[in-house]
């Protein structure tokens, strides 16, 4: 569970097999293990994205 705090009230969130679900209420936090964060430089962990090829522009079609 990801709670995060907002100006509005707080958002919370369920990590699970590496799918992220948005929750509309508060979960159970009875069996909830707390995690701390670690800092880590900016970019960490991140490879660097390639740009994509242009797309190709369409050739006109031929009169019926």
């Amino acid at each position: 569970m990801v709670e995060i705090h907002t100006g509005d009230g707080s958002v919370y969130f369920q990590i699970e097999n590496g799918q992220l679900h948005s929750l509309n209420e508060a979960p159970s936090l009875e069996e909830a293990e707390y995690l701390e964060l670690e800092e880590v430089a900016d970019g960490t962990g991140q490879s660097e994205m390639k740009p994509m090829t242009p797309m190709q522009p369409i050739k006109p079609l031929k009169p019926m």
